[in-house]
């Protein structure tokens, strides 16, 4: 029998951090349109216009101007963006802030200056994206900026803020997750458990590119398509953050926006939230949006429900087939009918847009090229359709859009939502931050010491609400017990007596760490042909690693695939000097001897943990998540105890995480000599930088086939380039 105690939490608010929507600043002006001058080789920019498909970035120096200032920067980088965009009149830029020199533009790296040349509002996208923003699911900041060419004047842009790890820190309060950049083709459907499958033009690993680690992509796409309907939502829950999506689901709806996932399989990115462990979907690209057609579909008319008749989306249908999910999205859609998607709302900030924007839009010479727009076209778009892909003005596509939406909505049935739990320790108390529809009173965080059968209950604190649905929430408090290892959640208080029936997606918290060097380097759930143990098997088997300057004794630690059990297994009774490796075979065979474990690992996804006990309390030294591993390849960290984990094609057990031969980028470039004295040459001329092995960018260099190294110390370095990894040694 479980036992439940309440306790009250001594708050500490003060060190909860909020992942959250950031403000508009100096590079994103809202009341105002600043000016953007580029200074680039008359050259430069015939090259650019001679090579629309060529994603090289040409060197340059811009000044941005607002009423409050200015801000100058050489050794940018620009060029040309987009895709059927490219051959329009209006071309939009790419500008790389810190492509040539380590530099920032208001905390931002690029910028992305859209001319929005098909829409005679030049305000859809604007409008969508604040649309975003105020339902609380994350979303790029824009702003107009005037744009200036060697003095020339190219017209009025929107800028769109970057998706990238800044985008992703100032988000999820982290940065450094896997980001994917989805493109057309990407329909998230199930190719198969190798995650190579997915390593291809659709889905675009854009962070962490050099880890090529497709395996979180990989392992959503398996359960959302392979996870009966019954366990759906359990299982997606722990991989994807559904709720949001949800939202996004309702908005992209309601704006008329087509060109996404549901409808044309195109323009959204994925982020690997490293707080949550949850994919996070984030829209992209909002041009073809309230009124906007290039396929002949009345989207102000069309069913929420059937937005996609095609059967190869299933992030869209299968969400569709659980009635609570069905429910929730219902329940968004007329919320935000009953809010932000009306039309005098939208026709007041249209109109507050288009009078800040006027000047720059009229006198735009570029925007009437490509589809004859006037001023009158401009001037009257909110509310007047121009034909052709513009079948309604943006008020009367909102007007029929909300109607046809309320008459289309199924029952509708209160619903849950809690989410993006983030819980945490800090010293000797308990952080819990979170979002849900529900009100504080409604709602209680539990959890228990693991290996124990005591609930603890702790009522949250309301931090406000979180766009227009949700409320942000914390709890911080001091735990009474000394150990800190605990299962956490958050139910709807209605839960309380049944709470292991709704534990499927709590968190396993472990808050205090060894302070043990001793790391896990690189596992191999299938087994690898170059791993054979001594009686001629080919086992699961992990590689251990010992980083530190002093020598590990193993004999005192335990390794387990079990949350809930940290102490399965008993590692050897040896001692592993520093630099050594300890390989075990998880063939669930210990009386083949010490280094062979009594459990096997799951073929396709599980974490493993190591761990030791320190004053009385058992710690976590070290644990790693994988999943989808290939057969004969392991899942390895980048160098020897690199915080970074890739998928490794030529495993390394029992030895370094290193090549150090010559090796051939994925181009089929080859770098020589390797190690390196002098200069690292280059069978073609490349461009990127070098790394170090603590992570820092030691050297930029552009357009070479020499790249002069004699200016680094010794050590081991990873050369990047836009599309290939290379470690190489660097000797005196």
């Amino acid at each position: 029998m479980r036992t439940i105690l309440i306790s009250l939490g001594v708050f500490f608010l003060s060190q909860i951090s909020f992942a959250q929507q950031p403000a508009f600043n100096e590079a994103f002006l809202q009341d105002e349109v600043a000016s953007v001058s580029i200074t680039i080789d008359p050259d430069s920019l015939l090259a650019m216009y001679n090579n629309l498909g060529n994603s090289h970035e040409f060197p340059a120096a811009m000044v941005y101007t607002f009423s409050a200032g200015f801000s100058a920067y050489s050794g940018i980088g620009v060029r040309f963006r987009g895709n059927t965009s490219l051959n329009a009149q209006k071309k939009s830029f790419k500008i790389n802030i810190d492509k040539f020199v380590d530099q920032n533009f208001y905390g931002l790296s690029e910028l992305n200056l859209i001319g929005n040349q098909n829409d005679p509002s030049l305000l859809r996208a604007k409008l969508c994206w604040d649309f975003f923003r105020d339902a609380g699911v994350p979303a790029c900041r824009t702003s107009y900026i005037r744009v200036y060419v060697n003095e020339t004047y190219m017209g009025v842009y929107l800028h769109v803020e970057q998706i990238d790890n800044r985008f992703a820190d100032v988000r999820f309060d982290d940065g450094t997750g896997n980001l994917w950049k989805c493109l057309y083709g990407s329909d998230l459907n199930y190719q198969g458990s190798n995650p190579t499958l997915y390593s291809d033009d659709a889905y675009d690993l854009v962070e962490n590119e050099f880890q090529n680690n497709f395996s979180e992509l990989a392992q959503f796409i398996n359960v959302l398509n392979n996870t009966p309907l019954a366990l759906l939502p359990c299982e997606l829950e722990k991989v994807f953050n559904v709720h949001d999506y949800l939202k996004i689901m309702a908005a992209d709806i309601l704006l008329g926006n087509w060109d996404n996932y549901i409808f044309n399989k195109n323009n959204f990115y994925l982020y690997h939230n490293e707080k949550t462990g949850k994919l996070e979907y984030i829209p992209y690209d909002l041009d073809n949006t309230l009124g906007i057609d290039w396929v002949n579909v009345d989207w102000a008319e069309r069913n929420l429900y059937t937005w996609t008749t095609s059967s190869n989306r299933p992030l869209f249908t299968r969400l569709l087939q659980i009635p609570a999910y069905r429910n929730e999205f219902s329940n968004y859609v007329n919320e935000f009918v009953a809010t932000t998607f009306n039309a005098n709302a939208i026709e007041l900030q249209a109109q507050q847009i288009q009078n800040i924007i006027s000047a720059a839009a009229i006198e735009d010479p570029l925007r009437p090229l490509d589809f004859g727009f006037t001023t009158d076209d401009f001037l009257n778009s909110i509310n007047s359709a121009w034909g052709g892909q513009v079948a309604y003005g943006i008020v009367p596509f909102v007007q029929t859009r909300a109607t046809q939406a309320l008459q289309q909505l199924e029952n509708l049935q209160p619903f849950t939502s809690i989410f993006n739990v983030v819980p945490k320790f800090q010293n000797d108390s308990l952080f819990v931050t979170f979002q849900s529809n529900l009100n504080a009173n409604e709602l209680a965080i539990v959890w228990e010491e693991i290996g124990t059968s005591m609930w603890h209950i702790e009522m949250p604190v309301s931090e406000g609400s979180y766009g227009i649905t949700d409320q942000l929430y914390s709890f911080a408090g001091l735990l009474p017990t000394d150990s800190i290892n605990i299962l956490v959640g958050v139910i709807p208080i209605e839960w309380l007596n049944d709470i292991e029936a709704h534990d499927c997606n709590f968190v396993y918290l472990y808050g205090q760490e060894s302070s043990s060097p001793l790391v896990i380097n690189e596992v191999a759930p299938l087994g690898t042909d170059n791993c054979i143990d001594f009686f001629g098997a080919n086992e699961d088997w992990i590689e251990l690693y010992n980083p530190g300057p002093a020598a590990v004794y193993l004999g005192n630690k335990f390794i387990s695939d079990d949350a809930s059990n940290w102490n399965k297994w008993p590692l050897p009774n040896v001692t592993l000097d520093p630099g050594e490796f300890q390989l075990l075979y998880a063939d669930k065979e210990p009386e083949q001897g010490l280094n062979h474990l009594d459990f096997k690992l799951d073929d396709l996804s599980e974490t493993v943990y190591i761990s030791e006990v320190q004053n009385n309390a058992r710690v976590l030294i070290d644990s790693i998540t994988y999943s989808n591993i290939p057969i004969n390849h392991s899942f390895g960290r980048a160098t020897d105890a690199n915080p970074n984990w890739i998928d490794w094609t030529v495993s390394t057990p029992n030895a370094s995480n290193l090549p150090v031969s010559v090796n051939e980028l994925v181009s089929g470039i080859s770098l020589y000599p390797n190690p390196v004295i002098e200069v690292l040459n280059s069978t073609e001329k490349i461009s990127g930088r070098i790394i170090s092995s603590s992570g820092q960018t030691v050297l930029f260099f552009s357009n070479t086939q020499a790249i002069d190294c004699r200016n680094l110390p010794s050590g081991v370095y990873t050369l990047l380039t836009d599309k290939s990894l290379f470690r190489f040694i660097k000797s005196n």
